[in-house]
C-alpha cells in the first residue's frame, strides 16, 4: 500500500529507521503513531497540569505536567518498552502511571502519585509523596527525603542516554503533515444536511474540508474499501472541533487521518473517534473524548484520550536523512491552493 511520503523516500533512496538506546546499544524502529498522545512541545503547563486520562503511551519532546491524571498504557511496549511516559524535559506528575514507568530527560517530580514501573531520568527525583513500584535510575540525585517510596533500587549520578531522538520524531511529523497538506485532492465530499460524506477509492485518498464546515457538521461518514486510506486536510489557522459522529464503512478509523496542516490554534471539545495530527498547533482539549491518536504542537486541557491510532504512518528516518527529504520535498511540491474535487 502506498504511503504519503513513500514516493519521496524511494526517490531519494532513504532508509526508514530511527535508533534508540536508553539502556541498550540495540537500534530499533519507532512509528510516532504508536503514541496514543504525543506533543512536539509540552503537555500541560507549570501553572496548569493536564487533567484527564490516556489509555495508551504518551510522549512529549518538551515537558509534561499532569494533575489528577491516569495513564494506563494499554499498548505497552510499542514505543519504549517498560515506559508509559517518555519526555525530553521534566515530568511533573500528580496521579497514577499504570503498567509502565517514566523516562524524562530532566527532573521527575512525584506528587501523591503511584508509578507502576521504573523511573529513568537525566535529572533529579523530587516529590511530596507517592510510590515508585520499581527502580529509580537518575542522572542527578534523589531529593525526596523519604517522602517518596522507591520499592526497588536507587542509582544516582549515573550517565543518562535518551531512548528517543525527539528532534527526528518532530521533524518526521511536521514533514509528514506538510507533505499531506500539499497533496492535491483526489476525491471530494458532499454535505447532506450537516453530514459530510466521503467516498474513497482503494489506495490513498486526499480531500480538503474547511475547518468551519467540519466543525458545524454533526457527522462524517466515510465509505471505502478495506485497502482505502483517507487523508483529510482541514483548512484554517485558528480552528475548532466539537463533537462529531464518525462512521466508517468498509474501512476503519485506523485508515483515516485528520490533518490540521495549517492550524496554529485548535480548540477541541466533545467526542471524536478519529486520528488527529495537528503538529503545528497549540491544542486546548478542554473536555471530551478522542479515540485515536492526538498529536499536537503543545497540548493543554482536561480531555480524555482512548486507545487507537493511524495504521499507515511510515517509520521515521534519521534526522540527517529527514533534512534531505524535507529539502527535496520542498523543491518537488510548492504550496498551492488545493482544487476541490467535485
Amino acid at each position: 500500500m502506498k504511503r504519503a511520503l513513500g514516493k519521496f523516500a524511494a526517490a531519494l533512496g532513504l532508509g526508514l529507521t530511527l535508533g534508540f538506546g536508553a539502556q541498550t546499544t540495540q537500534a530499533a524502529d519507532i512509528n510516532p503513531f504508536n503514541f496514543n498522545v504525543y506533543s512536539l512541545g509540552d503537555i500541560g503547563t507549570s501553572g496548569s497540569g493536564y487533567g484527564s486520562d490516556y489509555q495508551g503511551v504518551a510522549g512529549a519532546a518538551g515537558s509534561a505536567y499532569f494533575t489528577n491524571f491516569s495513564l494506563n498504557d494499554l499498548n505497552q511496549a510499542q514505543v519504549v518498552p517498560g515506559y508509559s511516559l517518555t519526555v525530553g524535559g521534566d515530568a511533573i506528575i500528580s496521579g497514577q502511571i499504570n503498567n509502565g514507568g517514566i523516562e524524562a530527560g530532566g527532573n521527575v517530580a512525584i506528587n501523591n502519585t503511584g508509578v507502576f514501573g521504573d523511573v529513568y531520568a537525566g535529572g533529579n527525583l523530587t516529590g511530596l509523596g507517592g510510590t515508585v513500584h520499581g527502580n529509580a535510575t537518575l542522572g542527578g540525585t534523589d531529593n525526596t527525603t523519604n517522602a517518596v517510596t522507591v520499592t526497588g533500587s536507587i542509582t544516582q549520578n549515573t550517565s543518562y542516554a535518551a531512548s528517543l531522538n525527539f528532534n527526528s520524531i518532530n521533524d518526521y511529523l511536521t514533514t509528514f503533515s506538510t507533505s499531506i497538506n500539499n497533496t492535491a485532492d483526489t476525491t471530494g465530499y458532499t454535505n447532506n444536511y450537516g453530514e459530510l460524506i466521503i467516498n474513497a477509492a482503494s489506495g490513498d485518498n486526499y480531500v480538503t474540508i474547511d475547518a468551519a464546515e467540519l466543525n458545524s457538521a454533526w457527522g462524517v461518514t466515510i465509505n471505502g474499501a478495506a485497502d482505502s486510506v483517507v487523508y483529510i486536510n482541514v483548512d484554517g489557522v485558528t480552528v475548532s472541533l466539537d463533537s462529531t459522529n464518525w462512521v466508517y464503512n468498509g474501512l476503519t478509523s485506523g485508515d483515516v487521518l485528520l490533518n490540521y496542516g495549517d492550524a496554529t490554534d485548535l480548540s477541541l471539545t466533545g467526542g471524536n473517534t478519529v486520528n488527529i495530527l495537528a503538529a503545528f498547533a497549540d491544542v486546548d482539549f478542554a473536555y471530551g473524548l478522542v479515540t485515536g491518536n492526538l498529536i499536537t504542537g503543545n497540548l493543554t486541557g482536561a480531555g480524555q484520550v482512548n486507545l487507537g491510532g493511524f495504521e499507515h504512518g511510515v517509520v521515521p528516518e534519521p534526522s540527517s536523512a529527514l533534512a534531505l527529504l524535507a529539502g527535496s520535498t520542498a523543491m518537488l511540491i510548492r504550496r498551492k491552493r488545493r482544487a476541490r474535487v467535485a
